[in-house]
């Protein structure tokens, strides 16, 4: 649960600040997920942008064992998106998702986030 409020928050503030190529980001992230949290920092880095995003969250435990851990969260998030140059607003935007999020013990390493999957179920916060 650490591992993955850790990542929430680390990505909070990546966000403000895209670079695709931290090495903190393999701190939080493993896997698929770590290939879709680098993707949505080049995007934004590519489109010259920056987002402040929030995200409201009570994930609670589905499954666990000494290697993984799924979780189930109904998330809200919050997203604003700005112009890198100007500093202007362009979009602003809040959606629930009903996330399935897979978080790993990396030998020797630590806990990460390794797979984070929207379901088709949706959920009430």
């Amino acid at each position: 649960m650490q591992a993955y409020r850790a990542s929430n928050d680390y990505m909070e503030q990546a966000l403000r600040s895209p670079d695709p190529t931290a090495p903190e980001l393999q701190d939080h992230f493993s896997g698929a997920a770590l290939t879709e949290s680098a993707d949505l920092l080049l995007q934004a880095q590519q489109n010259l942008e920056y987002y402040e995003s929030s995200l409201a969250s009570d994930p609670e435990v589905v499954s666990g064992g000494s290697v993984e851990v799924v979780l189930r969260d109904c998330v809200t998030e919050t997203l604003t998106i700005f112009d890198a140059a100007s500093g202007a607003q362009k979009d602003a935007r809040s959606t629930v998702g009903n996330w399935r999020v897979r978080v790993v013990d990396i030998d020797g390493v630590g806990w990460r986030v390794d797979e984070i999957t929207l379901q088709e179920e949706s959920c009430t916060p």
